[in-house]
């Protein structure tokens, strides 16, 4: 080869060779991050735990934060509220609907290596049935009258005294240990250590509790995907506004809950990320009285519900935190049909009032019907919000033709002297819908309208008749026709006024990525995702000339 050529080619090989050194550098700094394993997320919450136990978390917003965590049941809730195994593999239902056969999977743990057996199930549920349980009588029902049975170490058998549609839901609930609390009797319950460093079989395992914080950690032998985050911190502060002055300092991550009135403060620290969803299990509703004039007619209640202009009531009233709501069942569950209905039309609302004899004959703006005004009054609590939503409905109202009194009180005096007598003509109050499974028989249902939570009154044998086929049938497909039913009849009658649902906010230091707030029925559901957070990251190299990894 002649020298010079030579020469050309050791040129060309040193300036490949140094491409390569000096490109890959260039590669890596500019390579693409990937979610890497480690580190800690610290969530700061108001309040500290009680009963971390799941048959006891109802009377904290903290125990079901971290029973959702730590416990799981035979089945849970997974996305569109569809009913997913989990401790248990499967089950089979009898024809009659009251005998559902559950089967243990035979790889589940608890966090203390214990299997999961059929006698853990009938433990949790012996304690719920036992007289003396101190829980909320409210969960206790929900199980008496089941009969229990082990038919082998993996298989349980409950028997319904008649078919309930909603009871695989109900079978979410947490599993405890029977070895844990052996020996001990459901009187004393409350007072075991068990509360305070629970074993569950849930995705998380508790490593420490103390009165500062609880650590939890991953359970690598739960199935499912592998978070990035090796634990997850929950510290304790006595009020919403010391979490997020912990987040602000560094002392914590994030912060379970953000008040409105904090958002704008929020918004200028450039360290922090403000996530928002619409909470689908808590509505505000103007509830009706069916049972006095003028709400005892279909057509002066969907008056006041064409009346409103959600959208801007959320707006004035509630600084844009809040989604428009309009139908009694929450559109997370799978039960859920009736589109939106929130739309504001005052001429058909004055149409409808007109319809029912309510004339403004004077030319003075209020309604009469012969010698009788169209008066009513707006019983409302004395909270911020809660004024700011009565104070709009009742200039709405008062535009339609209405004469309307606000009477404000405080949250104790409105449960009592209103909601609980069922003594008002409209009053404002929040509506939990704590299931994805579409049965609200308890809140529309006649047996509930003198002393339930029938708050309205309202009684309507053909809506009694779709909310007992919907609970009754175990078939998905008979009780979505029920339910879409329920919520037609419910439109055209509107015995109360769904306003809107709340938002959740949650507030996270921009360290942490991969966190995504889908629609909540609870704000337990915020760690849904957690296995996509992450704090960590790494490069991915790649050489220049071929683009493969290195």
């Amino acid at each position: 080869m002649p020298r010079h050529r030579l020469a050309l080619v050791l040129v060309c090989l040193c300036v490949l060779a140094g491409s390569l050194l000096l490109g890959g550098r260039w590669v890596y700094d500019s390579a693409p991050v990937r979610p890497d394993k480690g580190g800690t997320f610290v969530e700061a919450v108001a309040g500290r735990p009680q009963y971390v136990n799941p048959l006891l978390a109802q009377f904290n917003d903290v125990d079901r934060d971290l029973v959702a965590l730590i416990f799981a049941g035979l089945t849970k809730v997974g996305s569109g509220g569809r009913v997913e195994p989990d401790l248990a593999e499967s089950w089979d239902v009898s024809a009659d609907g009251k005998t559902y056969t559950f089967t243990l999977r035979a790889d589940r743990k608890f966090h203390n290596g214990q299997p999961v057996s059929a006698d853990d199930v009938l433990f949790t549920i012996a304690l719920l049935q036992d007289p003396a349980f101190p829980g909320l009588p409210d969960v206790a029902a929900q199980w008496q009258g089941i009969s229990v049975k082990k038919q082998d170490e993996r298989t349980v058998v409950f028997t319904l005294p008649e078919p309930y549609g909603p009871f695989l839901e109900q079978a979410s609930l947490g599993i405890l240990s029977s070895q844990q609390l052996a020996g001990i009797p459901a009187a004393k319950l409350t007072q075991v250590p068990f509360n305070g460093l629970p074993v569950g079989a849930g995705p998380f395992k508790v490593s420490q509790l103390n009165v500062q914080q609880i650590v939890l950690q991953p359970d690598p032998n739960y199935p499912g995907p592998q978070t990035y985050l090796e634990s997850l911190v929950v510290k304790f502060y006595p009020t919403s506004r010391a979490t997020l002055l912990a987040v602000q300092a560094g002392e914590a991550t994030g912060a379970r809950a953000v008040p409105a009135e904090e958002l704008p403060r929020l918004r200028q620290d450039a360290h922090l990320a403000l996530l928002s969803a619409p909470l689908e299990g808590r509505a505000t509703v103007l509830f009706l009285n069916n049972r006095r004039a003028p709400f005892d007619t279909p057509a002066v209640r969907r008056a006041v519900a064409l009346a409103v202009d959600r959208q801007a009531l959320i707006g004035q009233a509630l600084g844009g935190q809040g989604q428009p709501a309009s139908a009694p069942i929450c559109p997370l569950s799978w039960g859920y049909t009736a589109g939106d209905q929130s739309g504001q039309d005052p001429k058909q609302a004055a149409t409808l009032l007109e319809e029912a004899g309510w004339l403004d004959t004077n030319g003075d703006g209020l309604r009469e019907r012969g010698d009788e005004p169209l008066a009513v009054t707006l019983a409302t609590s004395d909270s911020p919000e809660q004024q700011a939503v009565a104070t709009y409905l009742t200039a709405q109202m008062s535009r339609l033709g209405f004469r309307v009194e606000l009477q404000s009180q405080t949250w104790e005096e409105l449960r009592d002297a209103h909601l609980a007598t069922h003594d008002f003509d409209a009053a404002l109050a929040d509506v939990w819908l704590p299931n994805y499974d579409p049965d609200v028989l308890a809140l529309w249902h006649s047996s509930q309208a003198t002393s339930g939570l029938n708050l309205s009154g309202w009684q309507n044998s053909t809506g009694d008749a779709l909310l007992e086929q919907g609970r009754q049938s175990w078939q998905q497909s008979a009780r979505v026709q029920a339910y879409a039913a329920f919520q037609k009849l419910f439109a055209d009658e509107m015995p109360a006024v769904f306003l809107y649902y709340h938002t959740y906010t949650y507030v996270l230091r921009t360290d942490v990525q991969g966190v995504s707030l889908q629609p909540l029925l609870d704000p337990s559901e915020r760690f849904r995702g957690f296995a996509n957070w992450y704090t960590q990251t790494k490069k991915v190299l790649f050489t220049a000339v071929t683009g493969s990894k290195l």
